[in-house]
């Protein structure tokens, strides 16, 4: 790999970054608008016995929206669960370059699809004003699937930059970094 690869894996790198900070700070922000639903909804159901017909189905989506917002951070940051017991058995670079090559031609083409598949969703939902009909709330659904549309594309920058990071390594037969730039 010659250093102009490596400018762009860096370029990547640092998209992927701003972007997944972005997102886990909705996160962040998701789950602090969660704690005050589920307070609100605890202390008008048991104080007044008068419960909230919307507080669960927003907790479910912003529980979820969450979750999927910080993947991409979480990645980053190699916080993500991994079964290692067999590819610590094997050379560096061996297992630099399984990495990669799963991360590139495995996981990276399964999130696009999920990922195209999500924002057509969203566009969908957005232009019918489409209802979730299971809850009795029946709240729009556009903003929650917009929010997984999102996250499932920061996921594949991110599974994207770690793939390309992971394959240069193998090739230079250093180690990756634990951490983008």
């Amino acid at each position: 790999m010659g250093t102009d690869d490596m400018v762009w894996i860096a370029t990547i790198g640092r998209i992927s970054r701003a972007i997944s900070l972005v997102a886990v700070g909705l996160a962040c922000a998701a789950l602090l608008v969660l704690i005050g639903i589920t307070l609100y909804e605890v202390i008008m159901r048991y104080a007044f016995r008068a419960p909230t017909r919307w507080a669960f189905d927003l907790a479910w989506m912003l529980n979820g929206a969450s979750f999927l917002l910080a993947a991409a951070f979480a990645l980053r940051h190699r916080q993500h669960v991994v079964i290692d017991v067999f590819s610590n058995a094997l050379p560096a670079r061996v297992r630099h370059a399984i990495t990669g090559f799963a991360f590139i031609l495995l996981v990276l083409p399964a999130l696009g699809i999920l990922g195209q598949a999500a924002w057509i969703q969203t566009y969908s939902a957005y232009i019918t004003g489409e209802i979730d009909r299971v809850s009795p709330w029946q709240a729009v659904i556009w903003p929650f699937r917009l929010a997984v549309a999102a996250a499932l594309t920061s996921l594949a920058i991110e599974v994207l930059y770690q793939g390309l990071n992971e394959a240069a390594a193998a090739l230079r037969g250093r180690t990756a970094p634990a951490s983008a730039p």
